[in-house]
This record gives C-alpha cells, structure tokens and sequence, in this order.
C-alpha cells in the first residue's frame, strides 16, 4: 500500500476525516515545505511520511491526527511494484 506525502492531511486535533493518531518524530526542512515523519500509534508505530507548509511544520513529540481518501491509496502487487485496482 502507499500514498504519496502530500495527499495525507495533517491536523492538530482529531476530526471526522482525519482519525488516525500519532507523534511527529522527525521535521525534515525543504525550503518553503516540511516533511514530517510521523509514527502512528495504533499501527504497530509504524512511520508515515507527510508534506506540510514549514510554517505548520510542528514540534518534534508533538501529537497530530492523519486522515488519508480512499481514492489516493495506491495498492501495489507481493510480486512487484505495479500498481493495481483496488477491488
């Protein structure tokens, strides 16, 4: 499965569209973006990565919910890298 950084939407507080809990643990500064690495608590700390404005960059410890569309998951093949319907 995979989606790419800027299509995860990033909040300070839990919402309806975005219910997934984590911690940012690294800020990454790219010019006018961030990108954040986030560890999501409910999914065996697994790591998210999400582009944001720098200015909206967070603080590292700092708690933030993600919410992903349906329609911008990429599912992808054991067998290889090409994407595929999602069924």
């Amino acid at each position: 499965m995979g989606v790419r950084p800027q299509q995860i939407k990033l909040s300070l507080s839990k919402e309806e569209e975005t219910p997934l809990d984590g911690s940012v643990e690294l800020i990454e500064f790219q010019g006018e973006n961030a990108i954040l690495t986030v560890n999501l608590q409910n999914f065996g700390n697994t790591q998210v990565k999400v582009l944001v404005p720098g200015e909206r960059s967070g603080e590292v410890g700092e708690s933030v919910w993600l919410g992903i569309s349906p329609e911008r998951i990429h599912l992808f093949d054991k067998e290889n890298t090409i994407p595929r319907e999602a069924e």
